[in-house]
C-alpha cells in the first residue's frame, strides 16, 4: 500500500519534485495514491467520509457566522431602541428605525 502521509502539496516541495502536475515524494505521485485509493473499496470509504466530515465542518462553521450575524444584528437593533427611547422617540418611529416588533420595543421599555 502506498503511504500518503508522506505527500506534500505541489507547491509545498519538501525534497520531492513535481512533474505532470502531480506532486511526487519518494517517487510517488497524487496521481498513483488517488488511483490506488480508487481501486481500494475500504480506502474509497475512508475517502468519501472524510470529504463528508470536512464538508460538514464547513456547514457547521456557516451556521455559526450567520447564526452570530443575526445575533448582532438584533443586539445591534436593540441599542438603537433603547437610545431612541430615552430619547422619547415615538414608538412608530423606533418600529420603522429598528425593524423591532411594537412586543420587542415594549418589552425593552419595561427592563
Amino acid at each position: 500500500m502506498i503511504r500518503t502521509d508522506n505527500l506534500k502539496g505541489h507547491n509545498e516541495m519538501c525534497g520531492g519534485y513535481a512533474y505532470s502536475g502531480y506532486a511526487s515524494f519518494d517517487g510517488v505521485t497524487v496521481k498513483e495514491v488517488l488511483e490506488e485509493i480508487s481501486q481500494n473499496e475500504h480506502e474509497r470509504y475512508r475517502a468519501e467520509l472524510r470529504q463528508k466530515y470536512i464538508m460538514d465542518q464547513k456547514a457547521v462553521e456557516e451556521a455559526g457566522f450567520d447564526k452570530g450575524l443575526t445575533a448582532g444584528i438584533k443586539q445591534n437593533q436593540i441599542k438603537i431602541a433603547k437610545k431612541l427611547l430615552k430619547k422619547g422617540t415615538k414608538l412608530e418611529e423606533i418600529i420603522e428605525l429598528t425593524d423591532l416588533t411594537k412586543d420587542e420595543i415594549i418589552s425593552i421599555k419595561d427592563k
